[in-house]
């Protein structure tokens, strides 16, 4: 019988299509296996909050609950006497020097600057140096939180909701509309850029879900006044106190500087402006030049609300190649460099096991920390951790 060659090629293909389809099949039923298990854990940990909540019932009344879970920020924690009233002050280097600079870099420097519809680290990283949190974790007991934007909070017996005082003193940094090149004023705060937060994250129309996924859980927030408003869970929540006191303002008048727009234009505009090529602060630095083929440079700003950064300002460049990166970091052109594997294995003599940061002659004096004192090429250099850490402001990334 004669083979035919049509009918062979017919076959393979069908045998093919067979084992994509099976293929495919797996994949997915591995995604909803992922899937269930995501909903599965986050079901646990509802239930673990609420038997966590049940317990400090039964075992301790409400005032003493309240105290020993950190969550009051009416009664700021002290320190020698006197009240701390800013994330941990008490770790600042009281022998710290004000000035120098931090050079790092990057392999791309994105064009949209919106973290909300951008969640590139880059993007996260500026972001927590030029906007300000409502709070931020003690470092020395990271289960409580420390006063930032926010003067103080008190959060209610179910602890669904909290109520947010915040500081009358924190102001929106002064810029230039990117669209209409206006000069644009500081203006403070208020209970409104947090509001317009939550309205706009709540825009289906924005592609924002890794972050409306967080908060799919909050009910709502309610404006009391300029300066107050609620937070208001619909379920207990394990993540509830870290996403309410980890949220940062969003300036409506500068993304949304037409009130009469319709959703559906300020979700166009939000996504795709010119002015998500800058950022609009209230942090302890400002943005004050963005290329996207060069470099981000940001410098403290001297109108900021909390205590001044020692650090002056802070550069990062766009150096896409490793192998150029390591040779500035060398050369001392780069103060903060993340060494590959093998480079780390090439040009250390530090023991796989070891943990001590360890001086060599053929790199330049530097930190391994963003947070320090005076410029490393000044000629001082520190530890990974204890010393450099008390010397800046040490913001982390939006939730």
């Amino acid at each position: 019988m004669r083979h035919n060659p049509v009918l062979g090629a017919f076959l393979v293909i069908v045998n093919l299509a067979v084992v994509l389809l099976a293929a495919y099949l797996a994949i997915d039923a591995l995604d909803q296996s992922r899937l269930q298990s995501a909903r599965t854990e986050q079901s646990l940990n509802r239930l673990s909050d609420a038997l966590d909540r049940l317990g400090d019932r039964l075992d301790a009344p409400q005032a003493a609950r309240t105290a020993s879970s950190g969550r009051a920020g009416a009664a700021p924690r002290t320190t020698g006497g006197a009240p701390l009233e800013f994330a941990n002050s008490n770790l600042r280097d009281p022998d710290a020097e004000y000035g120098g600079d931090v050079v790092s870099r990057t392999q791309a420097l994105p064009g949209n600057l919106n973290y909300l519809v951008n969640n590139e680290s880059t993007v996260s990283t500026i972001w927590g140096y030029l906007v300000d949190s409502l709070a931020e974790r003690n470092l020395d007991d990271l289960t409580k939180f420390e006063p930032v934007m926010a003067e103080r909070w008190e959060v209610s017996e179910d602890g669904l909701e909290y109520t947010v005082h915040l500081r009358k003193n924190a102001m929106w940094q002064p810029y230039t509309d990117p669209v209409t090149k206006k000069e644009v004023a500081a203006k403070p705060v208020t209970s409104g850029d947090f509001l317009f937060f939550w309205n706009t994250i709540q825009n289906k129309n924005i592609p924002c879900e890794p972050i409306r996924v967080y908060y799919e859980d909050l009910e709502g927030i309610e404006a009391v006044d300029d300066h107050t408003f609620r937070v208001k869970w619909k379920r207990p929540y394990s993540m509830a106190e870290t996403f309410t006191l980890g949220m940062q303002p969003l300036p409506e008048h500068y993304y949304r500087p037409d009130p009469s727009w319709s959703d559906e234009r300020f979700a166009e505009e939000f996504s795709s402006s010119p002015r998500n090529q800058w950022i609009v602060g209230t942090g302890p630095y400002k943005l004050v030049k963005w290329d996207k083929n060069q470099e981000a440079l940001m410098e403290r700003d001297e109108n900021y609300f909390g205590p001044a950064p020692f650090i002056q300002s802070r550069r990062i460049r766009l150096i896409p190649d490793n192998s150029v990166s390591f040779l500035e970091f060398k050369r001392g052109q780069l103060d903060a460099y993340g060494l590959l594997p093998e480079q780390w294995v090439e040009e250390t003599r530090i023991p796989s096991n070891g943990i001590a940061a360890k001086k060599r002659e053929s790199f330049p004096k530097t930190t391994h920390s963003k947070n320090i004192s005076t410029n490393p090429r000044a000629g001082r250099m520190w530890d990974t951790t204890s010393e450099s850490r008390c010397s800046g402001t040490g913001r982390p990334a939006p939730p």
